[in-house]
């Protein structure tokens, strides 16, 4: 079950990968270890990702 510290940490994470300089490779590979981490849909994790806050209301709702 994922958690809203969960969420946080994986932000950022997203943010240092933006600061490095943003490479699509950096950001699948965290949105899968989020994905399989937390057994999320590959939508869920993006949606996470992006800091989609209605998505992330959905997806701690559901839990």
């Amino acid at each position: 079950m994922i958690t809203i510290e969960d969420i946080k940490e994986y932000q950022e994470k997203m943010q240092v990968i933006k600061v490095n300089g943003f490479k699509a490779c950096d950001f699948k590979a965290l949105g899968r270890e989020l994905r399989d981490r937390f057994n999320l849909t590959d939508r869920q994790a993006i949606n996470i990702l992006n800091n989609k806050t209605d998505e992330i209301l959905e997806i701690l709702k559901s839990q």
